[in-house]
């Protein structure tokens, strides 16, 4: 399976006003699974908030996180990933660069399940705007196949 990534621009309401009813959920959501490509079921999209609160996610970010998209959005992303507990996520506005390169050299990320069973996630990661509030999309793929560190 060949794995694309590509560039979209996105129009969003404030991401401080995206609802956690389910009606915001789904519609987010949809978006989201919509910048995927077909055959794409191993990776997820998420957008969090500086402050590291899941603002929106992806059918697909659901299923490999093990909940249902309205059981994420609100959580804090470091209950999920723990190796971002403590880690600044956002620095002026922009990616973290210590965490850019962690995700630019393909790192592994332990990814937490509601089971209490982990597995290993690439994460990418970049800085998006909505109406002038910076935000992260955070894209996870499954790295169950690759051998690799895992933090």
């Amino acid at each position: 399976m060949s794995h694309h990534l590509g560039l979209s621009v996105h129009v969003f309401s404030d991401a401080g006003h995206v609802g956690n009813d389910v009606e915001s959920v789904q519609s987010v959501g949809r978006l989201l699974d919509a910048q995927l490509a077909d055959g794409e079921e191993d990776t997820g999209t998420l957008h969090v908030d500086g402050d590291g609160v899941i603002r929106g996610c992806s059918r697909g970010a659901a299923s490999l996180l093990g909940h249902e998209p309205y059981q994420l959005v609100g959580d804090v992303i470091w209950r999920l990933v723990p190796a971002l507990e403590g880690r600044r996520l956002m620095s002026e506005s922009r990616v973290d660069p210590h965490l850019a390169f962690l995700c630019h050299c393909g790192i592994s990320f332990r990814v937490l399940h509601p089971d209490g069973a982990d597995r290993p996630c690439r994460m990418f990661i970049h800085s998006v705007s909505h109406d002038g509030n910076p935000i992260l999309r955070l894209i996870l793929r499954n790295d169950t196949h690759r051998p690799n560190i895992c933090l």
